[in-house]
């Protein structure tokens, strides 16, 4: 694996491609909306656990969740 991973910079690029989603995401529904955009990954940073902790500490209105698998998984597959 670290030989895929030295192949595309040493690590995955995952988290800075999720925080460049979330900026473009945030700066767009802020055109009408007052909204906050918050990342939960199951495996690595930011887990799950805080980005619920935020959400909690929040006063929101109402939450929309966005699942973003990826394309080959198999929580995707279907028969």
């Amino acid at each position: 694996m670290r030989e895929h991973y030295a192949t595309i910079g040493g690590k995955s690029p995952i988290r800075e491609l999720t925080e460049l989603q979330v900026t473009a995401l945030e700066n767009e529904l802020r055109r009408t909306e007052n909204v906050s955009v918050f990342v939960a990954m199951r495996y690595w940073k930011p887990f799950t656990h805080v980005a619920i902790e935020k959400i909690c500490r929040g006063h929101f209105q109402r939450i929309v969740l966005i699942p973003m698998y990826p394309q080959y998984s198999f929580t995707t597959f279907s028969y």
